[in-house]
């Protein structure tokens, strides 16, 4: 989640399509969102989440729809979310393959600031999630190219799974080790420390940008 909500230089409001049982939710909020929504389609999933620690109880700033998404998000206001990330298994199925379309694409649109960012992970076969064959290869270009006929920036990178990453404005988006380090360190609760031993006691030291 680290890598997903630095693509965005300050995500107030985010908000996940899936990944209520994955820990993405979780970490995502060390990123200080003001608001953090989940969407499922199984009020069940939700539950369980909670019973596994997954998304935590009493936090105000989540909260947790159970629906269809495609029919929630053409209902949702527009232009209202900073970031919008979703969590699928591989798109082989009517039930998944709609979350992949570019009709899809031009709804997530609507719903994003002007600034906003759209993160879609996909699985890798259980393979290595830098592994990329001929089939994923085909299935991963055709998912940029619906990307890239809505939005004016998308990008594809085998992390993580597969991660494609899209919006209309191209300095959002970066892979760039130094401004990915610039705006982690940026945000407190995930800046990153070193730790050492000196005289039998722990020492924590900040680390500056360039040291990470």
């Amino acid at each position: 989640s680290t890598l997903i909500g630095l693509q965005h230089p300050g995500p107030d409001r985010v908000l996940f399509i899936g990944g209520a049982l994955s820990r993405l939710p979780q970490y995502m909020l060390k990123h200080e969102p003001q608001q953090l929504g989940v969407i499922g389609l199984d009020p069940a999933l939700f539950a369980l989440a909670r019973e596994a620690g997954l998304l935590p109880l009493g936090d105000s700033r989540l909260a947790s729809v159970a629906g269809d998404a495609r029919l929630l998000i053409k209902r949702a206001p527009a232009a209202f979310w900073d970031l919008v990330v979703v969590v699928l298994p591989e798109p082989d199925n009517v039930g998944t393959n709609r979350y992949c379309t570019m009709e899809f694409f031009q709804n997530i649109q609507r719903i994003l600031r002007p600034d906003g960012v759209l993160c879609l992970i996909l699985p890798s076969y259980g393979t290595a999630a830098e592994y990329t064959g001929p089939l994923l290869a085909r299935r991963s270009a055709s998912v940029l190219a619906a990307m890239a006929r809505v939005f004016a920036v998308s990008r594809a990178v085998p992390i993580g799974g597969h991660l494609f990453v899209a919006t209309n404005k191209p300095e959002q988006i970066s892979f760039d080790p130094d401004l990915l380090a610039a705006r982690l360190n940026a945000r407190k609760e995930l800046t990153p420390w070193s730790e050492v031993i000196e005289h039998g006691q722990v020492l924590r030291r900040l680390l500056e940008p360039s040291e990470v």
